[in-house]
């Protein structure tokens, strides 16, 4: 079984310079960690933890971990996990609780389904071995304790292209419907502000809807609540302080579909019509965006497609390649038929 020392032996330099090269941490010189690199990958030099690896090669298999399977993105992400694993001869597992080593012991890596998971588990005990992993990373932009493979669906980019398409249909005055507050960070709300900022200026936070601080939303955010539990419920929460507010708004973009069908329900008890009266687009491009009348607009993440270069960043990081960061791109808006030119 080869470790850090057979390759530090091998190519006459310490330990310690193997191992930034193969955790992809600290300086080492350019030629130094590409050999060092292909001698791993020669050797067929396993990251892990001597007790994890026999078992691990038996199995045979790449664990997938996120804790909501409520949310449309993870369920088609994992099934790109699986298809894509398989054609690589391995199996995929899932599970919704962070792995521990009994869990570790029985795969070869770990995909996680977005950055907050990955640093959890890095952080807490199981996460001190060397194991690989990937995360799937919506514009959260965490410090990881140790060097990770990252796949960046880019939301900033993707914001900037489904802003830009509502625009290209003549709507200036775009309004963003998101389950947060304004004071809690998310990426797809500060991706909008940045968008909207220099065509509203002062009046760009009359835009944006989301529950107030002190709460009065069906979930509770701050509180602990998930907003994967509540999104439709907080989409028809949205669409009451959005009429209520009487805004001018010509566009609105929801957090993601299901919030967006949330969104259209509320406006249709009010007979409000879309997209005559109003155009609503989203993100994601799961199968969510077939469950109205006409099909959602929205920015497709492609979550199959994510799933499937997850695993093919995992199999080089199990392989001896280096932590790596993976942008998807381009991302697809699919227009629908909830936004009319005007």
């Amino acid at each position: 079984m080869v470790t850090r020392r057979d390759i530090a032996e091998r190519l006459g330099v310490s330990v310690s310079v193997v191992s930034r090269a193969l955790n992809g941490t600290g300086y080492v010189e350019t030629e130094k960690r590409e050999s060092i690199l292909a001698l791993a990958r020669e050797l067929g030099y396993d990251p892990r933890p001597r007790a994890l690896q026999s078992a691990a090669h038996a199995a045979h298999s790449i664990l997938f971990h996120c804790e909501n399977l409520h949310n449309p993105f993870n369920i088609e992400m994992f099934e790109g996990v699986t298809a894509r694993a398989a054609e690589q001869g391995y199996r995929a597992v899932l599970t919704r609780t962070q792995p521990d080593r009994a869990a570790l012991s029985a795969v070869d890596g770990v995909i996680f389904s977005n950055e907050a998971l990955a640093y959890d588990f890095l952080t807490g005990e199981a996460g001190k071995s060397a194991f690989p992993i990937v995360a799937a990373s919506f514009g959260t932009n965490l410090s990881m304790p140790r060097a990770i493979s990252i796949v960046d669906c880019d939301l900033w980019k993707g914001t900037e292209l489904l802003v830009d398409a509502l625009r290209s249909s003549g709507h200036e005055r775009i309004a963003m419907v998101t389950p947060y507050p304004i004071t809690i960070h998310n990426t797809r709300g500060i991706a909008w502000r940045a968008c909207m900022a220099p065509v509203l200026g002062e009046r760009l936070m009359g835009y944006y809807f989301g529950p107030e601080d002190d709460g009065g939303w069906p979930v509770d955010v701050r509180e602990g609540g998930s907003p994967y539990d509540g999104f439709f419920e907080n989409g028809m929460s949205a669409a009451e302080s959005f009429l209520d507010a009487d805004s001018d708004a010509t566009a609105v973009i929801a957090f993601n579909e299901e919030m967006a069908l949330g969104f259209l329900a509320g406006l249709r008890q009010r007979g409000v019509r879309v997209p005559e009266d109003l155009s609503v687009a989203s993100y994601d491009g799961t199968f969510m965006r077939g469950h109205y009348d006409i099909p959602l607009a929205v920015l497709d993440l492609k979550p199959l497609e994510c799933g499937r270069v997850c695993v093919d960043a995992l199999l080089r990081r199990m392989r001896g390649g280096r932590a790596e960061k993976v942008r998807m791109q381009p991302q697809d808006i699919l227009m629908g038929g909830t936004v009319r030119r005007i």
